[in-house]
């Protein structure tokens, strides 16, 4: 996903900005890889927590084990700086590089594994597979 953004983004912006806009997207991956697993899959996923936020798991805590799926570390961080990309073209040509970069690690580390464990989370409070449920329920 993250290679289609790029091309996505390459082909929206100026001849002199596709280095810049190649640029973000790799450091995307690479800030969104280092704060997704410092704060976010445990903001996201660590449980047992609350409906609003989990709160274990910082830095994958207690992991490795046996019972842990590190594909779903992968495939969170995937739709996390899938996430980050698509706001890096709405913004290519806008924004300074610094402040971007801050913006994204804001939003990979922070916004997006809050939401995500909202909705996607077992326990979130509006995930449909909570039987008081107050969306679907």
């Amino acid at each position: 996903m993250q290679l289609g953004f790029a091309m996505l983004c390459a082909g929206s912006v100026r001849a002199k900005n596709t280095v810049n806009i190649m640029l973000t997207n790799v450091l995307d991956a690479a800030t969104g890889g280092i704060f997704c697993y410092l704060f976010g899959f445990a903001l996201a996923y660590g449980s047992p927590s609350n409906g609003f936020i989990g709160h274990h798991f910082f830095g994958l805590d207690k992991i490795p084990s046996p019972s842990f799926d590190y594909g779903y570390f992968l495939y969170h961080w995937a739709f996390t700086i899938a996430a980050a990309g698509i706001t890096s073209g709405s913004i290519a040509e806008r924004t300074r590089f610094i402040s971007y970069l801050i913006y994204s690690s804001f939003l990979t580390g922070f916004v997006y594994p809050i939401v995500s464990h909202w909705f996607c989370s077992a326990i979130g409070w509006g995930s449909a597979a909570r039987p008081e449920n107050p969306l679907f329920g």
